[in-house]
């Protein structure tokens, strides 16, 4: 298992959750600053690892499944964060199209977008799914029909077969666009959240890195601590082939600068772990074209498995961008399996705090892979003091959301 700090040194959750509760107001007052005037992401998702002598994002999500993953009342607080978020944003909106991923024939995914239209309704407004596909209906995990309608555009005007009286007046979108931006979705005259510039097709996870570890730096500089606790090393390399083995030069030239920084930092605060990096697709999700290495060497030393994962992304992609991150491992275990958190934010803000939990991965692993995967709420390690430190890193992910776009 990884180390924790020597006993006399605080852990990262003590010395953030002490901020939390020691400088609330202050901390309130220095994110609405960093926004500048500039509005939050409707809603988004991140992966925090913990461990123990550091608590990092690992990634970010703005179009986010899962939604059904939160509780009733997490669910309660989301409905009420939507209601606050859209009146204050867009207070003229009755009537709300949501647009998923064109796969929703997945159950469980399928449950996500009836949670969110769910969570939507209660906050007031009427909504309908719809796609550019004929209308259809897919069954959700917990036995549910979701009826996913098919809209077309006039003159960036939405129109919805079969509901011709139903005028959308907003899009949400829970689709990531990593293909593109579908015909139907552009040139609109209203106005689509998040903005579908913000899709995989354009948006880079090194972009976002780049604003976030700036972020951290300044804040952690503000509120004197180490930004290191909260952020990872992170570079990227583009016009990588791993099916031809072309350009993993600049990989292998990444892997051997970030190493000794982390070595470095392992160093200070008394780690005797080995560091490692993981290599992971600069664009996309479900955990997919992700690889970990502890040395330059083994990027030339992959196999032909492990390069064709490379290759390929969401949509049988080719993937040739990557980005270098710094691994982090995790210290949180639940019953027998390795945990790491997921915060869910809307408007900015975390609504909901449950555990991607994987019983055949071990700490320093990716844990978003179908074998072994799980989700837990109840677990002893989630304490306030867990809660207040999530929640403090999560709302400065989603300010650096807005340094990326900006």
């Amino acid at each position: 298992m990884p180390a924790t700090l020597p006993s006399p040194q605080p852990t990262v959750i003590e010395i953030l959750s002490d901020l939390v509760s020691s400088r609330a107001a202050e901390i309130d007052w220095w994110i609405a600053k960093a926004y500048q005037g500039k509005t939050p992401p409707f809603y988004s998702s991140l992966d925090i690892r913990h461990a123990g002598f550091k608590l990092a994002p690992v990634d970010s999500n703005l179009f986010p499944a899962g939604f059904n993953n939160l509780t009733a009342e997490e669910c309660k607080v989301a409905a009420e964060r939507i209601r606050t978020f859209l009146q204050a944003h867009h207070p003229q909106v009755k009537n709300i199209l949501l647009y998923p991923e064109l796969h929703t024939r997945n159950q469980y995914y399928a449950s996500n977008v009836w949670v969110i239209q769910e969570l939507l309704m209660q906050a007031g407004y009427a909504v309908v799914i719809a796609t550019a596909e004929p209308t259809y209906c897919v069954e959700t995990a917990d036995h549910k029909w979701l009826e996913v309608m098919q809209v077309t555009q006039k003159e960036g005007k939405l129109c919805l077969a079969n509901c011709e009286k139903f005028c959308p007046e907003l899009v949400i979108l829970n689709n990531d666009l990593s293909g593109s931006v579908p015909p139907v979705l552009q040139g609109l005259s209203i106005p689509v959240m998040p903005p579908v510039q913000l899709g995989w097709h354009t948006r880079r996870k090194s972009a976002h890195f780049t604003a976030y570890n700036l972020l951290a730096y300044e804040f952690a500089a503000d509120f004197g601590f180490d930004p290191w606790l909260i952020s990872t090393f992170s570079g990227a390399c583009g016009e990588v082939n791993f099916k031809e083995k072309t350009g993993l030069e600049c990989v292998a030239e990444n892997v051997s600068a970030m190493l000794p920084k982390i070595q470095k930092k392992y160093a200070e605060y008394g780690i005797t772990e080995q560091p490692y990096i993981y290599i992971k697709s600069d664009y996309g999700t479900y955990g997919m074209g992700i690889m970990l290495v502890k040395s330059p060497e083994e990027v030339f030393e992959i196999n032909k498995k492990e390069r064709n994962k490379m290759s390929m992304v969401k949509g049988n992609t080719e993937n040739h961008e990557v980005m270098l991150q710094e691994g982090v491992p995790t210290i949180d275990r639940i019953s027998d399996s390795t945990a790491e958190s997921v915060v869910y934010c809307i408007g900015g803000a975390p609504v909901g705090l449950f555990f991607r939990t994987n019983n055949q991965k071990d700490a320093y692993s990716n844990l978003n892979s179908p074998a072994g995967m799980g989700f837990a709420h109840d677990a002893p390690i989630l304490t306030p003091e867990y809660h207040a430190a999530c929640g403090l890193v999560s709302r400065l992910v989603n300010v650096a959301v807005t340094r990326e776009v900006y």
